[in-house]
């Protein structure tokens, strides 16, 4: 993080907390033993990461099986003789939809 070229400035959050920063890359030259990845694939290798870092902070898993569970519910649970799913109100997400 000294080598020249490199410059980091720190994000503040909304509240008040420094938890992120951003980091600029300048002309940075990077010693071959230190290169990670072919060269020239850094970007390529970075947003594999970020993907990644991004999916686990968002709880992606988690959502996805809520998801599933909620459209394995809505898909048995029943009103009126029709699946809670077919209703708008339902699809729409509203807290106390009108089912009639």
């Amino acid at each position: 993080m000294q080598t020249p070229g490199i410059t980091v400035r720190p994000i503040i959050t909304l509240d008040g907390a420094h938890e992120v920063n951003e980091v600029f890359l300048d002309n940075v030259r990077v010693p071959v033993e230190n290169r990670v990845g072919e060269e020239g694939q850094g970007w390529t290798c970075a947003k594999f990461l970020l993907t990644h870092e991004r999916t686990g902070i968002a709880g992606l898993g988690h959502a996805k099986q809520a998801l599933r569970h909620l459209k394995s519910l809505a898909s048995r649970a029943q009103h009126r003789g029709k699946p809670l799913y077919r209703y708008p109100a339902f699809a729409n997400g509203w807290s106390k939809p009108s089912l009639s």
